[in-house]
């Protein structure tokens, strides 16, 4: 499913942004943890868009 891959890889580059943020501190200037952090949040309106489609075809079917 595709939600899952998505949380799946919201966990892996949530994690790899909590590494580089711990080795670099919060320096957005970092460009490691800006590309990181656009993927991140990239990834989270894909996610929420899908479960919104998801939750909205429950509904219609109901």
């Amino acid at each position: 499913m595709e939600l899952a891959k998505l949380e799946r890889d919201i966990k892996k580059v949530r994690a790899e942004l909590d590494r580089l943020i711990s080795i670099n501190g919060c320096n957005l200037i970092n460009q490691d943890i800006q590309i990181c952090s656009k993927r991140l949040d990239s990834l989270l309106i894909k996610y929420q868009r899908l479960r919104k489609c998801t939750v909205d075809d429950d509904t219609i079917k109901l």
